[in-house]
């Protein structure tokens, strides 16, 4: 799962994220709640991917990446100097917990949770965002 850094596959991933991030917001101001939790963990979750990618050549698995990420996440980013820190990471898990809940439950998510859930995610994006415009090559 780790391998050779390459610039195109942070930049991909980067991409995604702002997609996702423009299809949330765009959701969340038409009042689609759902759709926009779901797009919102998927925004953050593919940032944590590039910045994984670019801490460790990171390349997330075609099963299970979820639970992967977010662990690998947890275990190195925080514990590195990253801004990506510890109590980002737990909202972060909440987003993947509405998202189930958006994507697999009956019940609706909530407006204002997902008025929460945006808030996280800018940050998130955000400060993974300042860390790959560190990086060679990288960035906007």
């Amino acid at each position: 799962m780790t391998g050779t850094l390459s610039p195109s596959y942070m930049q991909a991933f980067s991409r995604k994220a702002d997609e996702n991030l423009a299809t949330a917001e765009d959701a969340f101001h038409a009042g689609r709640s759902n759709a926009a939790a779901s797009r919102l963990y998927y925004a953050v979750y593919q940032a944590l991917v590039a910045i994984l990618h670019q801490h460790n050549g990171f390349r997330a698995p075609a099963n299970r990446s979820h639970t992967i990420v977010l662990n690998k996440a947890q275990t190195l980013l925080m514990y590195d100097g990253s801004p990506v820190d510890r109590a980002l990471l737990q909202r972060v898990a909440n987003m993947r917990n509405q998202r189930v809940k958006a994507d697999y439950k009956p019940t609706d998510v909530d407006q204002r949770m997902v008025e929460r859930l945006l808030e996280t995610a800018k940050e998130g994006i955000s400060a993974i965002r300042n860390a790959l415009d560190d990086a060679p090559g990288i960035g906007q």
